[in-house]
């Protein structure tokens, strides 16, 4: 790996370098469990794998060039990805000790859906937005590793 000029520092990141703990969260199997209705969650309703989900909320996030039109079909897409990523996320991330009020405020917009893509895509762009910082919100509780933040807080002592 070259290093950076006139340093000894790796021209890589250490967040683009895989460590064992990032490779884990990457390849964390999420537990199945119910939809917020109560029925089960079927796998090709939600992604199941931590990548997906990543995947799904970085394409959300992609800044768009100025005057790039917005594509009502990759929209509906990804807007559909994200809601059922959340849907499945939602239950998880409430054991673990999502607040209430925005556990409230995820549910609703679960239960509302996105718009249509189809005559609101700038109305759809900034749902897309939106869900994905909540989604990694939720895949970060949904992924945490309870046992490591016992020990940091002092739990057991």
């Amino acid at each position: 790996m070259p290093n950076v000029p006139g340093t000894i520092m790796p021209a890589r990141s250490s967040l683009e370098r895989p460590t064992p703990a990032r490779q884990r969260r990457t390849e964390h199997p999420l537990i199945p469990t119910t939809a917020i209705d109560g029925d089960p969650v079927h796998p090709q309703q939600a992604p199941s794998s931590v990548s997906a989900i990543r995947a799904a909320i970085a394409e959300a996030l992609r800044p768009l060039p100025p005057g790039t039109d917005l594509d009502p079909d990759a929209l509906a897409g990804l807007a559909q990805r994200l809601h059922a990523s959340m849907e499945y996320l939602l239950p998880i991330a409430e054991g673990k000790g999502l607040e209430k009020a925005i556990g409230a405020y995820l549910r609703r917009r679960v239960a509302c859906g996105p718009p249509d893509a189809g005559d609101y895509p700038a109305c759809t762009r900034t749902w897309l937005l939106d869900s994905a910082r909540s989604c990694q919100m939720l895949l970060g509780l949904a992924v945490a590793d309870t046992a490591a933040e016992h020990r940091h807080a002092g739990v057991g002592r």
